[in-house]
């Protein structure tokens, strides 16, 4: 099913076909609930992660068209749920000190591959503290002195897919590549640190995240883990 989908989202978008927005559309919507609850979400939070699933979405044609605002839109929502600050298994949420303990336990991970593999390269990403290498720029800079052959390798030092079937007709260029070497390894707020940011009364760039909020508060009533 996840297979079909992203075939959809790869496919030429020359004719276009909203039938097949739609179903994108409905899909990732059904993916989101599922992450939303805890007693799928243990079975399914895997899955899509190892599947490098947003940054698939993320690159694929159909994302990237101009008119799917909404594809965008439930793309953001589903993100929120896959990166949520709860353990998949027992549904406790992370201390503040736990979350950022697993965030620099994947960078070591990346210094120590980039150490030992890629020294004559990446030797001031290996020896960097971690808020110099969190950052999409950053890290994005030390990445482009890797040749697409050694970025490959690297993912697969790292545990990140970079295969798919044909049937799914992704590509995994080195656009794709670097986008799920950047998304795994990037610092990202939790839920609490977005919230104690936002201002108390709404304004014009935050009133749609307040709308968003009042999606996720609906979600908590229905017994989601948020």
């Amino acid at each position: 099913m996840v297979s079909h989908n992203l075939s959809c989202l790869w496919a030429s978008l020359i004719p276009f076909r909203s039938d097949k927005l739609t179903y994108c559309e409905r899909f990732i919507e059904f993916l989101t609930d599922l992450e939303s609850q805890l007693p799928t979400r243990r079975y399914i939070n895997t899955l899509l992660v190892d599947l490098n699933l947003l940054p698939v979405l993320k690159m694929s044609p159909m994302f990237n068209e101009d008119n799917n605002g909404q594809l965008r839109d439930l793309y953001n929502l589903l993100q929120h749920f896959v990166y949520f600050s709860i353990d998949d298994y027992t549904g406790a949420e992370y201390t503040h000190e736990e979350f950022y303990d697993a965030h620099c336990k994947t960078l070591a991970r990346l210094q120590k591959a980039a150490l030992k593999h890629f020294k004559t390269k990446l030797t001031i990403l290996a020896l960097s503290n971690y808020a110099a290498i969190d950052k999409r720029t950053e890290l994005e800079g030390h990445l482009a002195s890797l040749t697409d052959g050694e970025l490959e390798e690297l993912c697969v030092l790292l545990g990140l897919r970079t295969t798919y079937p044909r049937s799914s007709r992704v590509v995994a260029d080195r656009r794709l590549l670097v986008e799920v070497v950047l998304i795994t390894h990037e610092r990202r707020m939790s839920f609490r640190e977005a919230v104690g940011k936002m201002n108390i009364l709404p304004t014009e760039v935050g009133y749609p995240v307040l709308i968003h909020l009042k999606y996720v508060a609906t979600d908590c009533r229905a017994g989601h883990p948020i």
